[in-house]
């Protein structure tokens, strides 16, 4: 082995200095006839015999662990699951600007203006006008309605809003009831010729004119307390052709919290604060009220049951007062039936803008003003079952300074003064939406007023029967819809007369129709057509005062 190693060694060294030798020689002229071959010498392969390890018999032995018995408890926390991304479509194009114009029989003329901006993040503004007049087919049988309204809000970035609004509402009428009146009593009876050239002109005429502004402040977004408010501020002043105006300020007051959160039902809690002054001027004359409320509470929504607690408290012209505002409901078979109940009341207020657009025909110069106290016991079975929508009820009420109309002998019966009484009123009352079919639906309402008590005879003007029922059918392009209301005639006391009686009965069809050009949100251009009070019902819903006969109007209507 020692020579094989000294052998190798050697060869490698001659490998190595071969080069350098090759060169020596090269330098003294020495030619190298025959290279040098190393061979290693044969030697004695050594053998390794390794030697293995003794077997471990005890692999193969059962062996025994004694563990005690334990539960764990393993909490698993609820998986946060994250819909998946959806994808959002495209929101149609937002329409700014409607305008509907037409011409109806009698003469009869008609045109609504508005635009509202819906592309502003930070301003919200809108404009709406509206003009609509007709000369019926009695002499004087003629009104006139026109109004325009501004209203605007700013969003700022802390999440309010504040705005307001500026309205105007201008309403004509004539004291036509002369021509029932001449036809009721006779010249002999009666002070004017057979027509209208025996009264003044200015004593025909009648205009409510409406100015009115608004200021507010509210969240535009929602916060973390889960509270919702606005304060409103609102200023309007009313007054009539013959020299009566009417001041009313209101400040108001809005709050409200939600309790709960999107796993639970959610409650919430409610208080409205108000403040209500008018003063009634005539040319002779004034009158101050004021009235003061708060209305306060909670809706209650355990799933199935639903509560309403709460009350209002606060001062009408003086006399302090609290009423109830109690509801309770329970919805079985997931809301085909609910069956409700409950006790509220509230104030009504009579001002001269609400009670002239009731009745237009008032004698303005001799009114005095209260506000009626309504007292509210109710019942009823409400829900919806597949198709069908309903809600039947009765009520109970107390009223306190309620107003009836009676025509007064100063006006010669043309105008309608108030009386104020405290009576009773029983209502059987039903609304019902059915939709018939895809492109078919029906609505109806009714309901039936029984008066008590109190000391006139009976109930001036005020209704007694009152129903509505409504078709609508809508296939493509078309839309067509009728409707009939049926009424019972209102008690009345007659000029000259010392016992009351009943005016005759509604029945007033109508029909209508409006035809879209395009498809879909490509709809921006339509005609449309109605046709009113087709059986030509004389109903006089105030005495003297019979509604127009039959008329109706074609025009076009443009949104974009």
């Amino acid at each position: 082995m020692i020579k094989y190693s000294k052998s190798l060694c050697l060869a490698l060294a001659v490998g190595l200095f071969a080069p350098s030798l090759k060169a020596q020689i090269n330098d003294v002229g020495t030619e190298l006839v025959k290279p040098f071959k190393a061979q290693l010498a044969e030697s004695k392969k050594q053998e390794a015999q390794p030697l293995l390890p003794d077997l471990d018999t005890s692999a193969g032995q059962k062996i025994t662990y004694l563990v005690p018995e334990r539960i764990v408890s393993v909490n698993y926390p609820e998986p946060n699951i994250r819909p998946l991304a959806m994808p959002v479509p495209k929101p149609p194009k937002s329409l700014n600007f409607y305008t509907k114009a037409g011409i109806g029989y009698p003469l009869s003329p008609l045109l609504e203006l508005s635009y509202h901006n819906s592309n502003s993040d930070k301003f919200r503004f809108g404009a709406t006008a509206k003009h609509h007049s007709s000369q019926g087919n009695l002499e004087d049988q003629v009104f006139g309605e026109t109004s325009l309204n501004l209203q605007g809000d700013y969003f700022l970035s802390n999440g309010l809003a504040v705005g307001g609004a500026l309205n105007m509402d201008l309403n004509n009428y004539r004291y036509y009831g002369y021509h029932q009146l001449l036809e009721n009593l006779g010249d002999s009876l009666y002070p004017f010729a057979q027509d209208s050239s025996g009264l003044a002109e200015d004593s025909l005429k009648q205009r409510y004119l409406t100015v009115g502004a608004n200021i507010h402040l509210f969240n535009a977004k929602s916060n973390k307390q889960e509270m919702n408010y606005r304060a409103d501020l609102d200023l309007y002043n009313t007054s009539s052709y013959h020299g009566v105006g009417e001041l009313n300020i209101r400040p108001r007051l809005v709050f409200e919290k939600w309790l709960g959160n999107s796993r639970s039902p959610q409650h919430r809690l409610f208080a409205n604060a108000e403040l209500l002054y008018s003063r009634y001027t005539t040319t002779d004359s004034s009158q101050s009220r004021s009235l003061a409320q708060l209305h306060a509470g909670a809706d209650l929504n355990f799933g199935n049951f639903k509560s309403r607690l709460g009350a209002r408290l606060g001062s009408n012209a003086g006399q302090f007062f609290v009423l109830p505002d109690i509801e309770l409901s329970y919805a079985v078979l997931g809301g085909q039936f609910i069956p409700y109940a409950g006790w509220s009341g509230s104030i009504r207020e009579n001002t001269l803008m609400q009670l002239s657009t009731y009745n237009p025909f008032l004698d303005t110069e001799r009114l005095h003003w209260e506000h009626t106290q309504e007292s509210r016991f109710y019942g009823g079975l409400k829900g919806k079952i597949k198709r069908l929508g309903y809600d039947f009820n009765v009520s109970y009420a107390n009223l306190s300074q309620q107003p009836l109309f009676y025509n007064t002998v100063e006006s010669n019966y043309l105008k309608f003064g108030l009386a104020y009484d405290t009576l009773s009123r029983l209502t059987v009352a039903a609304d019902v939406e059915l939709q018939i079919m895809e492109e078919l639906y029906f609505k109806g309402a009714l309901a039936f007023n029984n008066y008590s008590g109190g000391t006139a005879e009976v109930a001036y003007h005020l209704p007694v029967l009152e129903s509505s029922f409504g078709l609508k059918y809508k296939k493509g392009n078309l839309e067509v819809g009728a409707d009939l209301f049926v009424n019972a005639g209102v008690p009345y006391l007659p000029a000259l007369g010392t016992e009351s009686e009943t005016l005759g009965g509604l029945f007033d069809l109508n029909l209508n129709a409006t035809y879209w050009l395009g498809k879909g949100e490509q709809q921006r251009f339509a005609f449309f057509v109605e046709g009113n009070n087709l059986l030509n019902n004389k109903y006089q819903r105030w005495y003297l005062y019979q509604q127009l006969g039959i008329n109706g109007k074609i025009g076009v209507i443009a949104k974009f």
